[in-house]
């Protein structure tokens, strides 16, 4: 998903106990690699699965990843998948429920009669975890930002004021350094027990009109891993506006931000776009939902993990 790369898993094949070995072999060499693994389990329910999510940085589990679920969507229409698990997908539109550590989260399948034509995911439950673990304004190596949840969100234009030479449009080493300080005062601050603090960069400045913003998300600073797209991260970034009052919604409270995404690691935004639409309430996002223009299945097939049996 744009840049952002998923593996997915059929979590029966792996034995009971090693799901979390066998997760982190899969996402470095000389194996796959990847920013997650999904582990997939069939679930109660029509059109029901469940979900153990692997991050490729922090090397635990995470409760949610917006990316895994647009690929999912797309695998489930482009893969034997939906066979493994006994799903249905009917036209135009499907809904699949996908149960993880977050909450229940949609996934809309809207399909015509070449495949997927757009994944929707339904990322109100992240939302509620978010406001669970809250928001505020803090100030980290000099410049303000916001925690949102478990995430560190800046704006750029906060970044360039305080560091008035770094270059966001390509991440040279003092531009690095900075965003590397940020984070790890941040983990310091707020969460020391964590390896790696999620990290999300907006700037309002879009390289077109009709567009919200640019967006990157430098989680993984200090191991080279910065990902150009994230669904959880640009969800933060749409809570952070609307808490700061950077989003205009209309009188019933809904709102539609277009972000630049999916470029390299080294420049903030791409020629992707992710999208976010929310509904507010007194400045506090009650649901929200995106998608990416860009989600492609890369590869399928079996791997052996050491000391498992064939997993696909």
């Amino acid at each position: 998903m744009g840049g952002n790369e998923i593996i997915l898993l059929n979590g029966e094949e792996i034995p009971t106990g090693r799901d979390l070995e066998v997760a982190l072999q899969v996402l470095y060499p000389p194996n796959i690699r990847g920013h997650e693994v999904g582990l997939l389990y069939p679930a109660k329910g029509n059109n029901h699965l469940k979900a153990k999510i692997v991050g490729g940085i922090s090397k635990q589990f995470i409760s949610m990843c917006g990316g895994l679920t647009q690929v999912l969507g797309k695998a489930l229409i482009t893969t034997n998948l939906r066979q493994e698990f006994d799903l249905s997908i009917t036209y135009p539109s499907t809904t699949i429920t996908l149960e993880t550590e977050a909450g229940p989260v949609l996934i809309t399948l809207k399909l015509d009669d070449t495949g997927a034509e757009r994944v929707v995911t339904d990322m109100t439950a992240f939302v509620k975890e978010c406001y669970y673990y809250g928001i505020e304004s803090l100030d980290v190596f000099g410049v303000h930002v916001m925690r949102v949840g478990k995430f560190l969100v800046a704006n750029a234009d906060a970044i360039h004021q305080a560091y008035p030479d770094i270059n966001l449009e390509n991440t040279e080493p003092k531009t690095l350094h900075v965003l590397r300080n940020m984070q790890e005062e941040f983990n310091k601050l707020r969460f020391p027990d964590v390896p790696t603090a999620n990290f999300s960069v907006y700037d309002l400045h879009p390289l077109s009109a009709e567009n919200t913003g640019r967006v990157i998300f430098p989680h993984g600073i200090a191991s080279d891993r910065i990902e150009p797209s994230c669904g959880t991260g640009t969800v933060a970034i749409g809570l952070a506006m609307a808490e700061s009052g950077e989003i205009n919604y209309s009188e019933n409270g809904s709102a539609q931000l277009l972000f630049e995404s999916g470029g390299t690691t080294f420049q903030i935004g791409g020629p992707d776009i992710t999208t976010l639409r929310m509904e507010l309430k007194d400045k506090k996002v009650t649901r929200a939902t995106f998608s990416h223009s860009l989600v492609e299945i890369m590869a399928s097939g079996q791997l052996w993990p050491q000391g498992c049996r064939e997993a696909r």
